[in-house]
């Protein structure tokens, strides 16, 4: 069963997209919890609402997360924006724009925790 009150992608974004309301380690708990209702509401993709939901997901807040200097630090949560940036890329139009920069941020998370 699917919680209709998980976070969406537009939910995503909007919280990743706060750059203005300080760094990333005064958002931590907010950032984190909205990943994880993501995660948990589309991990199986099988049953995943975003998979289902044909508009176009905006991949700027993901990429400016995965992107953050401070998130190799943070295991837990690089492992979170993994997963959703993994959940993001069911859908053929979202790979097609990963960008250099996403790409980048990907290798060199995997670089810092090679065993995650």
């Amino acid at each position: 069963m699917v919680d209709v009150l998980a976070a969406t992608s537009a939910d995503v974004h909007a919280v990743l997209s706060q750059r203005a309301s300080g760094p990333l380690s005064g958002r931590r708990e907010q950032v984190a919890r909205t990943l994880r209702e993501f995660v948990d509401a589309n991990e199986d993709a099988r049953a995943s609402p975003n998979l289902r939901d044909e508009r176009r997901d905006e991949l700027g807040g993901i990429t400016s997360l995965l992107t953050d200097g401070d998130l190799p630090g943070d295991q837990d949560l690089a492992l979170l924006a993994l997963k959703t940036l993994k959940i993001l890329s069911r859908k053929e139009d979202n790979r097609r724009r990963f960008g250099r920069e996403l790409c980048r941020a990907v290798v060199r998370l995997a670089l810092t925790h090679p065993r995650a």
